[in-house]
């Protein structure tokens, strides 16, 4: 257990913490706090409302802290959207208060780049100071927080960076240890997180970046220990009970029949969200996410039974996206449960079979989730180690 306690929460990841990935993190260990991915606004979208699935939480029901992120070239579009949100959310006053939007500033795609959002505003500093002063004085303080890079070329621009932060008027400053170039590879820098802990005095600072376990995040709060609050991403894909780690600092063990059913749980929530998606905000809104599963079976089952839909199946997109949660968190099981079979499955049994077929094989009836750094390369979009090929793994935006 980390002493004095530090809040940990989900970074968001763009194409991959949509809302049935947040419910779902919600159940295997319930992060401190939740981040959406970036809704990209224009000046015709949104048009008089939020689309309903990007952040169900805003209008209440939420037992985690959700905080949404939009992604704008400009204030008028951000003020727009934010606006609908607060409308939404201050009908409905939350328990959960403060509340505050998020302006991106730190996605490194060259699409986003390329059309002047994302990790593009910090190219210009005082033109984002500008945007900033425009937002709060038009939304007031502390409604608005930002997620940066540490510079856009190299990290010899981000003093300047948190010189235009500094005196913002600023819900908190999220920083990725990395630079725009940087992507995801390497290690991130938490030096320079504490550095922006000790510019933006008054504003609470969010570190990221490189924690896996607690290992890693003593690692992190030992070089940045301004930092008021951490959010993990890719670790908390290869360890999805990672929150129940940081809170108690022992590794996770979680018995087979939690993992196989956690997984159908995984695949049943995209395949209502994508196929029903008024029936996953029923189930949302009757409270049936309110708990917390855990690494219990039973309570994993119970869950499934109300979600699933008898004599039915997931189809191949949610086994697709399910594929994707497993090839993360493999990493963090033994050897003998990292072959690629689970990865062959076209259909939801077979994957669950596989996993299955491998535990038996081990004659192991629990894991203890590990974080094993021999295979960062392949998630850090960098390829294996002395190859070309880029993997550009999901990372956070």
């Amino acid at each position: 257990m980390l002493t004095p306690p530090v809040q940990f929460g989900l970074a968001p990841m763009e194409g991959v913490t949509d809302f049935p990935a947040r419910i779902w993190f919600s159940q295997t260990a319930r992060p401190d706090f939740l981040w959406t991915p970036f809704l990209r606004v224009t000046d015709t979208f949104p048009g008089r409302s939020i689309p309903p699935l990007y952040c169900p939480e805003i209008k209440g029901g939420s037992p985690v802290r959700v905080i949404p992120q939009l992604m704008a070239t400009n204030a008028a579009d951000f003020v727009r959207a934010a606006e609908l949100i607060f409308n939404v959310h201050d009908a409905r006053a939350s328990k959960l208060s403060p509340f505050w939007v998020d302006l991106n500033c730190g996605c490194p795609s060259p699409v986003v780049v390329g059309g002047r959002a994302g990790s593009a505003l910090l190219q210009d500093p005082d033109a984002l100071g500008a945007m900033l002063d425009d937002v709060i004085t038009r939304l007031g303080t502390g409604r608005i927080s930002v997620k940066i890079r540490t510079g856009f070329v190299s990290a010899d621009e981000f003093p300047g960076i948190l010189g235009i932060l500094h005196g913002q008027k600023l819900a908190q400053v999220a920083v990725h240890g990395r630079t725009r170039p940087d992507r995801y590879l390497g290690r991130a820098r938490h030096e320079l997180i504490q550095l922006a802990a000790e510019t933006l005095a008054g504003i609470l600072v969010v570190g990221s970046g490189d924690i896996c376990d607690m290992a890693t995040a003593r690692g992190a709060l030992a070089a940045a220990p301004g930092a008021g609050s951490w959010i993990v991403g890719r670790g908390a894909l290869r360890n999805p009970w990672i929150f129940s780690e940081l809170r108690t600092g022992m590794a996770v063990t979680i018995p087979v029949q939690a993992i196989t059913a956690a997984v159908q749980t995984f695949a049943w929530l995209h395949e209502i969200y994508w196929n029903d998606a008024s029936r996953l905000l029923r189930l949302w809104n009757d409270g049936v996410f309110e708990g917390s599963a855990g690494i219990d079976p039973d309570q994993w089952h119970r869950l499934l039974d109300r979600i699933s839909v008898r004599g039915t199946v997931p189809g191949r997109r949610a086994c697709a996206r399910t594929k994707m949660i497993w090839n993360y968190f493999r990493s963090s099981l033994p050897q003998g449960m990292r072959d690629g079979q689970v990865l062959r499955a076209t259909k939801l049994e077979d994957l669950v079979g596989a996993v299955e077929g491998l535990a038996h094989s081990l004659q192991q009836t629990e894991f203890k989730a590990v974080y094993d750094p021999s295979w960062d390369w392949v998630y850090n979009g960098g390829g294996r180690p002395g190859a070309d090929s880029a993997l550009n793994r999901s990372g956070s935006t």
